[in-house]
């Protein structure tokens, strides 16, 4: 049978002619098809092995783009999370500074009645400096008309001059201690408001140093969270995407090169070609069959024939 029958690659396939000369075509189809199936029930359980086995690749990759998609996904939520803290942190420590800038007012406000304050305590008190001025200067005149009363005057007149003098400088001397006391109250409480102002202005100094502080901490805050923003788009946007991108090239091969391992099969029936009598000796019917088998596996039997 071997005499008969040859075999030839296909130039750049994977594919084997194989050519089997007789005078009888049935006979011919059956002893390729015979030749094929053989070479199946050999390699048959070799193909479906290397199919196997590349099934743990084809799955790793799997998984590992699968993974993937899961962490891009992940990151997306994370990123969307970092958003809304960088809007919750703008409004809170906006809040925060409008608080304390409302203090601020408030407590400006409140220097400005206290000032308001000392200015009408300082006036009355001045008022009540005149009053004390004019009531020495009453209290002198008193003492001068005292020592002009002649003492040729009648002894009624003069007893009664000495009882009205007696009354004026007691009125005198009353008014003037209730003033001195009323100018003290003005001058104690002036000082009261003095000391509350100076507290005060200090709260303002306090008011812009927390400000200050905040603003600190709010764009340390922010710029937290604006970096790892940026890290997270990143791997999203490059890393990942690069990984995956590699792993769905080796994907593509492992399935392509599982489809490629393919069993020995016809790519076409056998059939036959009559030869031309003028070619033919002894009037011998030639029958060309043809059976076209698949490259992969016909690299396999060239390497076990190897």
């Amino acid at each position: 049978l071997s005499s008969n029958l040859t075999a030839k690659a296909g130039n750049n396939s994977e594919l084997i002619y194989l050519h089997y000369a007789t005078a009888d075509p049935d006979t011919g189809k059956e002893i390729i098809s015979a030749l094929v199936h053989e070479v199946q029930k050999i390699y048959s359980p070799k193909t479906e092995k290397d199919q196997k086995n590349l099934e743990p690749e084809i799955q790793q990759a799997e998984e590992q783009i699968s993974l993937l998609k899961c962490k891009i996904a992940k990151i997306n939520s994370n990123i969307e999370v970092l958003n809304k803290n960088l809007s919750d942190t703008n409004r809170e420590y906006a809040t925060k500074t409008n608080i304390i800038r409302m203090q601020e007012d408030s407590t400006r406000k409140q220097i400005v009645t206290l000032n308001s304050r000392i200015s009408l305590l300082r006036k009355s008190e001045g008022q009540l400096g005149k009053t004390i001025k004019m009531l020495e200067e009453n209290t002198r005149a008193l003492l001068k008309a005292k020592s002009e009363i002649s003492s040729d005057h009648p002894k009624g007149v003069e007893i009664f001059s000495n009882i009205l003098y007696a009354n004026n400088m007691q009125q005198n001397l009353v008014l003037i201690d209730e003033v001195y006391a009323r100018r003290k109250k003005y001058l104690m409480e002036i000082n009261d408001v003095q000391g509350t102002i100076v507290k005060l202005q200090t709260d303002l100094s306090t008011f812009e140093e927390k400000i200050k502080q905040l603003e600190i901490e709010k764009d340390k805050k922010i710029t937290e969270y604006q970096h790892t923003i940026s890290q997270l788009t990143l791997q999203r946007e490059s890393e990942l995407p690069a990984k995956k991108k590699l792993f769905d090239v080796e994907l593509s091969a492992l399935k392509t090169q599982q489809t490629h391992i393919n069993n020995v099969d016809f790519a076409i029936a056998p059939d036959y070609i009559n030869i031309p009598e003028s070619k033919m000796k002894k009037n011998m019917l030639m029958a060309g069959l043809f059976a076209l088998l698949a490259g992969c596996l016909v690299a396999i039997l060239k390497q076990q024939a190897d």
